[in-house]
């Protein structure tokens, strides 16, 4: 009996024992001093001494943020459309931590927790979306548990601004713009402020606008400013320093005015031709009008003319030189009276007033005509008569140059010249009359007969007995000038000839070589005793510039070579020189331009004492200023005297470009620009 009592309280111990040896394993700690469990992990994690069956606290070492994409997309504003954080909390093994509360919190948008305290794999979630916060920006995300934490950043993208309306407008049009709002699903943003700027500064219906239900919103544009203007529209502007503005801009052009210049004749007067005398007024009317043709009223227009004063109303003192402003009336017209000079200034003269005038009109928005007329001399006060040359062979020719003027020196135009011929030999005027021009020039040729002038069987020869007299007008008023040619000897022949090459001996001038070759009418050389000489001046001009131009064809739409463009008014495009006598002094009335000076300037030069050599012939250089290629139309006569017979012959020329230099369109060539500007302001037109 004694012995089976023994047995079964063994049992019992080694039971208890067993129990809680289990008891220790399942807790994860072990026996120990004092009965209380530890962290195998964490051996110095406390215990609860209140509660020893609780499982002892973790201490936190990391926590990982994580997030399945790093851009929201602007309309997700519901769970299913956010983006998913998840954060790791781990000790300081690397070991999950479960059970841990984690904490997510964002400086924007909303924040939906899933999961706040971590499973076994130690991870805690939450959902992000914008909260309905459509503006593009960037979320800044956090997670912490126990003393650690962690960031990451989202993107907030999608969003997106438009503007729409017609690109080009006229110059005072409204026109209707319209904007629209989208969020990432292009689905209206409502309710949302949107401000409008003009670069040019172009009138707005309105700057601050609000959008529609639909995202949507509309303002007027009137086009007060011609020119390109910009458009520029910004949304989500906000002051929080986290949200990135949307803009949209659109470029506009903004097409000026047409501006319409025309002259019409005072009340009674007769249809006017062009032409105003000097002592005369003539009317300008101005009419402004739209691009679509109405009119313009109550709009300053600028007025200038490059010679003789204007007026509003033409009073005596009322007229200002060569500057004007007047304003468009209730029809978009506009008036002003020209004349060559204030007739109630006693102290004006006519004097160089004479010649053409060119005026320009500007309104609004830098809108432009222009009108040319002239002025025009038209009494007579002197005669000025020239031959040349002054020595002809016999059957030769002089032209016969009258020069008309008034008493200010103004040249007179329209006058009718009468010429006659006095003298003893054969000969004839191949016309007895012509009609001056701009310039107060009449011309007629001489034919010289077959005989020396003075041949006779009455005596000695005399060298000047045949006389041109050129006159204008009758009776007591006519005035009237003479020219004496002498006619003898044999005339030589004169070529002149000329190459296609052009040297460039340094960076600034060109040379262009010529050969004369003057023979007797056997077509001998010249007379070893001849006297030969050549004169080079300038007698035309042109204003302009030269342009890199696609030549190709077709074109390619690359330049490949610059081409001339002449911008002046006359009907050659080039200008006659001011100097009507050729002598290379400035005369009263030369400046037709008004510039001060006479054009075109003599940029070209040949050499002094030319000899012709034993074949009659000589080669020479014209050397000219680069910058005056194409520019400048140079007249270049030879001469040659033998036993006192003049012969002479002459050629016209354009100072000609290099090629090369008009091939090569990346570099500027030589006169890019006229070296007489980009505009011929009033100059008479060169007849070639």
């Amino acid at each position: 009996m004694l012995s089976q009592h023994k047995n079964s309280w063994l049992q019992l111990a080694a039971i208890a024992l067993l129990t809680g040896f289990m008891a220790a394993c399942t807790s994860g700690g072990e026996i120990g001093s004092g009965g209380n469990a530890v962290n195998q992990d964490d051996p110095d994690a406390p215990v609860d001494p209140d509660d020893p069956d609780a499982p002892p606290a973790v201490t936190v070492a990391s926590v990982d943020l994580i997030v399945s994409s790093t851009d929201l997309r602007s309309d997700a504003d519901t769970g299913p459309e956010g983006v998913t954080l998840t954060a790791l909390v781990k000790d300081a093994n690397n070991n999950a931590i479960q059970n841990q509360t984690v904490t997510f919190t964002t400086d924007s948008g909303l924040i939906q927790v899933t999961q706040g305290t971590t499973d076994a794999a130690g991870s805690a979630q939450a959902i992000v979306t914008t909260g309905g916060d459509a503006g593009n920006r960037v979320i800044n995300a956090r997670a912490s548990a126990g003393n650690q934490a962690d960031t990451l950043q989202i993107n907030v993208t999608g969003t997106t601004l438009s503007i729409n309306g017609p690109s080009s407008i006229g110059d005072g049009d409204t026109v209707t713009y319209a904007l629209s709002l989208l969020n990432a699903g292009s689905e209206g943003i409502g309710n949302e402020a949107l401000g409008v700027t003009s670069q040019n500064g172009n009138t707005l219906s309105s700057a601050s606008l609000t959008t529609n239900s639909n995202g949507s919103s509309t303002f007027q544009l009137t086009g007060d400013v011609p020119g390109t203007d910009v458009l520029t529209a910004t949304g989500f502007d906000r002051a929080d320093g986290v949200t990135q503005p949307v803009v949209a801009s659109q470029t506009v052009t903004v097409a000026a005015r047409s501006l319409a210049l025309s002259i019409d004749p005072a009340a009674g007067e007769p249809a006017f031709d062009g032409e105003i005398g000097l002592d005369e007024a003539r009317t300008t009317r101005i009419t402004l009008t739209a691009n679509d043709g109405s009119s313009i009223a109550n709009q300053d227009i600028s007025l200038s003319s490059t010679r003789g004063a204007l007026s509003a109303d033409g009073s005596n003192g009322s007229f200002t030189q060569n500057a004007l402003v007047v304003q468009t009336n209730g029809s978009g017209v506009a008036t002003a009276v020209i004349r060559s000079r204030d007739p109630g200034d006693a102290t004006a003269t006519n004097a160089g007033k004479a010649g053409p005038t060119l005026i320009t009109a500007t309104g609004p928005g830098g809108a432009t005509a222009t009108a040319s007329y002239e002025f025009v001399a038209t009494d007579t006060n002197n005669i000025n008569l020239q031959a040349s040359p002054t020595t002809v062979p016999v059957n030769g020719t002089s032209e016969i140059r009258a020069v008309v003027r008034d008493a200010d020196s103004n040249p007179v135009k329209n006058a009718t010249v009468n010429f006659t011929l006095e003298g003893s030999t054969a000969g004839q005027l191949l016309s007895a009359t012509a009609v001056t021009d701009s310039r107060g020039l009449a011309t007629v040729t001489y034919q010289a007969g077959g005989t020396n002038s003075g041949s006779s069987d009455e005596g000695p020869e005399d060298e000047n007995d045949v006389t041109v007299s050129g006159s204008v007008g009758s009776g007591a008023a006519a005035i009237s000038d003479s020219a004496a040619i002498t006619v003898g000897g044999q005339a030589l022949r004169i070529a002149i000839g000329t190459g296609n090459e052009v040297e460039e001996p340094n960076t600034t001038t060109f040379i262009k070589r010529f050969t004369v070759v003057v023979t007797d009418p056997a077509g001998n050389p010249a007379p070893a005793s001849t006297i030969f000489r050549v004169r080079l001046v300038p007698i035309g001009y042109a204003t302009g510039n030269l342009v890199a131009t696609d030549t190709d064809n077709p074109p390619d739409g690359d330049p490949d070579e610059f081409v001339q463009v002449v911008t002046g008014a006359t009907a050659s495009g080039f200008c006659v020189t001011e100097d009507t006598d050729l002598d290379g002094i400035l005369d009263a009335g030369e400046d037709v331009n008004g510039s001060g000076q006479l054009e075109p300037f003599n940029p070209a030069s040949v050499p002094d004492n030319l000899e012709l050599d034993e074949n009659g012939a000589i080669e020479f250089p014209v050397t000219y200023l680069q910058n005056h290629n194409l520019w400048t139309i140079m007249r270049l006569t030879a001469t040659a005297t033998v036993s006192g017979t003049e012969s002479f012959n002459a050629t016209t020329f354009v100072l000609p470009a290099l090629a090369s230099d008009l091939n090569q369109v990346e570099v500027s060539p030589p006169g890019a620009t006229s070296p007489y500007g980009s505009d011929a302001d009033g100059c008479n037109d060169f007849d070639r």
